[in-house]
């Protein structure tokens, strides 16, 4: 297979095992209606201060078009991380159309995916050297 185009700036960017578990995740909370995607969906969110995980692709080119999400992610204490392609998070979005940006939004406390997303959300924070290790 044909090495794919990664970003210089694609930082923290997930191994293949751990991108799979991501993704897996990302289509049960897509199911759910509990992820957003796109950049200006995912600016709105993040404007609003809304808590999740944010997880990009590390193929886009002009990487511009969200160059500025770790920042914000940064600010507002959202953990971020890198997966191979913009296909992977069309598929985790359970969408056709390829994906350069995906939220995967915090869910309530009684949802049945609380658990998965709190051992999600410290494996990111925990693979992401910009961040400080809170949640």
């Amino acid at each position: 297979m044909a090495d794919i185009f990664r970003s210089p700036i694609a930082e923290p960017y997930a191994d293949e095992s751990f991108a799979k578990k991501i993704i897996k995740l990302a289509t049960k909370f897509s199911e759910a209606n509990l992820a957003k995607r796109g950049v200006k969906e995912v600016v709105k969110q993040l404007k609003k201060k809304k808590r999740g995980i944010v997880i990009l692709a590390g193929d886009i080119t002009p990487i511009e078009l969200v160059a500025h999400i770790p920042i914000i992610c940064e600010n507002n204490g959202n953990p971020y991380v890198y997966v191979k392609t913009k296909d992977d998070l069309a598929q985790a979005s359970l969408s056709k159309k390829a994906t350069t940006i995906l939220m995967l939004l915090r869910p309530s406390s009684s949802h049945e995916l609380k658990d998965a997303y709190k051992d999600l959300y410290q494996k990111v924070l925990e693979n992401n050297p910009y961040m400080e290790a809170s949640s």
